[in-house]
């Protein structure tokens, strides 16, 4: 552990001397290839041209070996369970970043991880809810892990700013959605983090009346992982 901290502070001590030894041995093999097929000249550019995409990309992929791997916000012990069923809230994104920057895809993948011994990923259920601004990312969602074998539905858009169409919607996935799929309370949870706060605060409303499972996904930045986190509202003892 120590070495590789080491090697993460001195990553760039250890590229010099790196790619000099890749470019030595790969520059007689080189020149070799180009004279026979393009002669000296033309050879003797194409030859510096590739030294200088070769030491970039070396450089490039040492830089991306040694950065520290993002850290976690969460404990395991916070962390949810797996599900097999998931209901997220889809939003248009921060202003000037796509719908694709919110946290959607990292919660669907962290419930669809394969434990160890079994076959299949846990998540096979999902239901998204979006506003009408991120309905065509919504879709777009559904048919990339459609494609991966889950059963996706994409709810009808709601009102990003009315927190009652996304409690009704929400309510419409508990009392039909799992009974048609035969599925339980216990074997959903619902994430919150994305879209408007009006429509996380309508999901977030529901499922604190009915006692559902809830989530929060954190990080989401380059040093810090995206990992949910299990939300519990609990009465105070008096």
């Amino acid at each position: 552990m120590k070495f590789v901290q080491l090697l993460r502070r001195k990553w760039s001590t250890f590229a010099a001397p790196l790619v000099a030894v890749i470019v030595a041995l790969l520059k007689d093999i080189i020149l070799k290839i180009l004279k026979r097929y393009v002669g000296d000249t033309i050879g003797g550019l194409v030859y510096t041209l590739l030294m200088i995409v070769t030491v970039g990309l070396v450089i490039y992929l040492i830089g991306r070996a040694m950065r520290p791997k993002p850290q976690e916000m969460v404990t395991h012990q916070e962390r949810p369970p797996q599900m097999k069923a998931l209901i997220l809230l889809l939003g248009p994104g921060r202003q000037g970043e796509a719908p694709e920057s919110q946290s959607a895809e990292a919660a669907i993948e962290y419930h669809r991880r394969k434990r160890a011994g079994d076959q299949n990923p846990v998540l096979h259920w999902c239901w998204l809810i979006c506003s009408a601004k991120s309905q065509a990312y919504a879709n777009e969602l559904a048919e990339k892990y459609r494609e991966k074998g889950m059963i996706v539905t994409v709810m009808p858009p709601v009102d990003g700013f009315d927190p009652q169409a996304t409690y009704d919607t929400v309510a419409a996935i508990y009392s039909t959605g799992l009974v048609e799929q035969k599925l339980a309370n216990q074997d959903v949870i619902a994430d919150f983090t994305g879209a408007t706060k009006l429509m996380s605060l309508g999901m977030a409303f529901y499922c604190t009346l009915n006692n559902h499972q809830m989530q929060y996904m954190t990080g989401g930045q380059p040093a810090l992982a995206s990992v949910p986190k299990m939300i519990e509202f609990r009465p105070q003892s008096p």
